[in-house]
């Protein structure tokens, strides 16, 4: 797992720990938790070329 997996992944175990949100994810490589109409977070997970 990369550090960004990670950091994404701890991430979404806070928020689903702490909050009532609706999840939605594209399938691929992004996760949007809302609140209704309004997005509270957006997780976009892309790799990083140095």
């Amino acid at each position: 797992m990369t550090v960004l997996e990670q950091v994404s992944h701890e991430t979404m175990v806070f928020m689903r720990g702490r909050y009532r949100l609706d999840e939605i994810g594209n399938g691929k490589d992004e996760l949007k938790f809302k609140q209704g109409q309004k997005t509270i977070l957006t997780i976009q997970i892309h790799k990083c070329y140095r």
